[in-house]
């Protein structure tokens, strides 16, 4: 269940990741600032896009190598549909936390229903206050208790906050990524890791 405490829910997405693994320790020394800042739950989302297969750790890792960053990076969730066949799926759910998110496998957080559809048809449970759509779609809104969140580029972090119950909207922001923003060490550490895995993978493959 969303903390008694609280009222508020900040939902924080990126998008169009396509396999950049080097700015993802910037952008999580930036997440944990838009965190720090925020007056409520915050639900972290990924949706989609994550991995391009141009990009050869993409490649090599059937679509996982960004999603595991992205699990070591606290995201909650993750649109998955077109970037993991069924068995990468079945390989990484066992070794992450985070919810991967496609048509047929909608996905929970405390109480709030997950799904990749745009409209999403079918809202999990009655219980459920609150269905995101992890779909990217043209604008931010909030419809019948379900939420939409519009598509950003690569560089960016939307904002949403919802409040009340049932919940409204009161304001979505785009952040920009500054171009000043460190690198936090322990994600680059994870990065590093995740490459070496690739090189692995891509060795036993007899990729060139």
């Amino acid at each position: 269940m969303l903390s008694p405490q609280s009222s508020v829910l900040i939902t924080l997405y990126t998008y169009n990741l396509r396999g950049d693994l080097a700015r993802l320790p910037r952008l999580y020394t930036f997440l944990r600032q838009l965190r720090r800042e925020a007056a409520g739950d915050v639900l972290l989302l990924d949706l989609g896009d994550s991995c391009a297969p141009e990009v050869w750790p993409c490649e090599v890792t059937e679509g996982r190598s960004t999603l595991i960053a992205l699990d070591a990076m606290g995201y909650h969730a993750a649109n998955v549909e077109g970037i993991l066949t069924d068995s990468s799926r079945d390989k990484l759910s066992d070794q992450v936390a985070l919810a991967l998110v496609d048509l047929a496998h909608p996905q929970m957080w405390k109480n709030i229903a997950l799904t990749c559809e745009n409209p999403p048809l079918n809202r999990i449970g009655d219980s459920s206050p609150l269905t995101i759509s992890l779909c990217p779609a043209p604008a931010v809104t909030l419809m019948n208790q379900t939420l939409t969140l519009a598509a950003i580029n690569a560089r960016q972090v939307g904002s949403v906050m919802l409040s009340g119950d049932p919940f409204t909207l009161e304001n979505h922001t785009v952040h920009d990524l500054p171009s000043t923003t460190p690198a936090d060490s322990t994600i680059a550490g994870v990065i590093d890791y995740i490459r070496a895995e690739a090189r692995l993978y891509r060795n036993r493959q007899n990729k060139p």
